[in-house]
């Protein structure tokens, strides 16, 4: 009525699926059987289709609940389904389950069922030392995510980089990836125009915003032929969103002394800007990954990362390997190229998305306890652009500054990522595989895990980094440094 043409598919769709019930129907010689599912796995309710309404108001049909246990008209039918209805039966129905595990105790079934009794969450399982050698290698090319992972949790590592397992998508085209498409834009930006960024107009960086965003529909093979008004309106959006970044990032330029002096930094790779190796017992770490910008001032450095989603630092989080990627590549710009400890600057998460909430679009992160450097990033020192540093009265920096360490402790930071990744490179090769989840101070372990189904922790209760200050972080530290991580 107003106008719009929308496409809708669900009357003929509808259409196809009831003549292809009507097929069906008419199939059988001899017996019909109409079933449907009275929940979900996860046990919610479900209710039957309205065809199944329809046959049972019109036909003369005979019901039969399934009440859990095994009939006439429930057993399974295979030893693939055989072995599913075991594991969902375990625990709801274990009567079920156990005729089930009778019928199949001759079969390769078998050792299914009596490997997931077996396996107790938290037992420290390992794979034979020369299998986890021959599946990693000793020289083990490690990013900071699979760095992470495998501190987060080694079974789910295992899972991922070692067996190759991955989550099953759906095939459709969806040029929509937000974050690739910001951190495109902002490479471009700032490769192409550098610290002149602040010399612009607005009106400049939004036309340049457009270009870039332009660009990169251009470069995706096929976007431009399925582009519809949906995904116009949705590349709206991000072009909206990123136009508020860029102006908030040119804002801070304009009144820092620290300049960009690489974006997208590779390391490890083939034409690598940087290589960085760990050694451990066995071999060696060498790093991989890419830095989404490096700033300098008078020699100093501090590593910038643009995050779509929100992303808050915790300091206490790398004691156990935690939230590291930041540091780590700190480590490599710093350690990595010579350059001494003390030009470290710091490092800062930068929000890439509207300020719907007026929060400011100040960067987060861990900095030194130089005013120095902190005015030569934050002119006012107000916070709008790095975090603020408060003072009590009498002078001392208040305990609320949790973004700030001594300079010292960067060096205290790189000695523990050495001691990490020896430990690391020792483990993987030496076969640990536990599952034994580690949940950081604002990033839980299994939320988001792809392996919770394999894993059969679902009612344990993970490890969980504790709620420490700043020097306790560091008595810690030094304690590892002593006796050993």
């Amino acid at each position: 009525s107003a106008g719009l043409n929308i496409a809708d598919n669900s009357v003929y769709s509808s259409i196809d699926e009831e003549y292809l019930v009507y097929c069906n129907v008419c199939c059988p010689s001899d017996r019909l059987y109409i079933s449907y599912s009275s929940q979900t796995v996860s046990g919610e309710s479900l209710e039957p289709s309205g065809f199944v309404r329809n046959a049972l108001d019109k036909l003369s049909l005979t019901l039969n609940e399934n009440n859990g246990e095994l009939d006439d008209f429930n057993l399974p039918e295979t030893n693939a389904t055989a072995f599913t209805e075991y594991c969902k039966n375990k625990n709801i129905a274990p009567k079920t389950a156990l005729t089930i595990a009778e019928a199949v105790k001759n079969t390769e079934i078998n050792d299914k069922i009596n490997h997931i009794n077996n396996s107790t969450s938290g037992l420290e399982k390992n794979l034979n030392s020369d299998i986890a050698k021959k599946l990693y290698g000793s020289n083990i090319k490690l990013s900071a995510t699979r760095f992470d992972t495998f501190n987060r949790c080694k079974f789910s590592y295992f899972c991922r980089y070692g067996l190759g397992a991955k989550k099953l998508q759906p095939a459709e085209f969806n040029v929509m990836q937000r974050g690739t498409i910001v951190h495109f834009v902002l490479e471009k930006l700032i490769t192409e125009h550098g610290d002149n960024i602040k010399n612009l107009s607005f009106n400049n960086l939004d036309s340049l915003t457009e270009k870039y965003i332009d660009l990169y529909l251009d470069s995706v093979n096929g976007y431009r032929n399925a582009e519809n008004a949906k995904s116009k309106f949705l590349v709206s959006r991000i072009s909206r969103s990123l136009k508020e970044v860029v102006h908030h990032i040119a804002s801070e330029l304009s009144q820092s002394e620290f300049k960009p002096k690489a974006c997208e930094l590779s390391i490890g790779t083939k034409d690598a800007d940087l290589n960085v190796t760990f050694p451990f017992d066995n071999g060696n770490i060498s790093l991989v990954g890419s830095i989404d910008r490096v700033d300098e001032y008078n020699g100093y450095i501090r590593i910038i990362d643009y995050k779509t989603g929100s992303k808050s630092f915790k300091l206490p989080d790398i004691l156990f390997g935690l939230n590291l990627q930041m540091l780590i590549y700190l480590y490599a710009v710093i350690r990595g190229n010579g350059v001494e400890d003390k030009k470290t600057a710091g490092i800062l998460y930068q929000p890439s998305s509207r300020d719907l909430n007026n929060n400011g679009l100040a960067m987060n992160g861990l900095l030194p306890l130089e005013p120095e450097l902190i005015f030569a990033m934050d002119k006012a020192g107000a916070g709008d652009f790095v975090p603020k540093l408060y003072f009590n009265k009498d002078g001392s920096v208040s305990k609320r500054s949790n973004s700030f360490i001594e300079k010292e402790n960067f060096s205290e930071i790189f000695d523990y990522i050495e001691l990490l990744m020896k430990k690391t490179g020792n483990e993987i090769t030496s076969g640990k595989i536990a599952v034994a989840p580690t949940d950081g101070r604002e990033s839980p372990a299994c939320k988001y895990c792809e392996f919770s189904s394999v894993c059969g922790f679902e009612n344990g209760t993970p490890k969980k980094v504790p709620e420490i200050n700043n020097d306790e972080v560091f008595e810690k530290i030094k304690e590892a440094k002593t006796n050993g991580i």
